[in-house]
């Protein structure tokens, strides 16, 4: 009984690694071909002129790290004293 479940298994991982071979020569080859088609067209935008490529995208304006900015909070929920002299603000958004 063991020998005959021994050479299930053995029927089993061979049988597993020949289809691996299979479907791996099969995403080579389409993987090849996505990098030739990248490659032509790098190679097209590369000859395009300076004036025809599509402009780089801005980042956006970061807040100035040297600035005070307010924060309006009347009316805000708040925990400590009211007068206290340091107002710490989290802010968040829900997107």
């Amino acid at each position: 009984m063991k020998r005959m479940g021994l050479m299930f298994m053995s029927a089993l991982v061979a049988g597993g690694t020949w289809g691996c071979t299979k479907d791996s020569s099969s995403v080579t080859d389409k993987l090849d071909d996505i990098e030739k088609r990248l490659a032509s067209i790098e190679g097209k935008l590369d000859k395009l002129p300076a004036g025809a490529r599509p402009p780089q995208r801005r980042r956006p304006q970061q807040p100035d790290p040297n600035k005070v900015y307010s924060v309006p909070i009347a009316g805000a929920p708040f925990k400590g004293p009211e007068a206290a002299k340091v107002t710490m603000v989290e802010a968040f958004e829900f997107a």
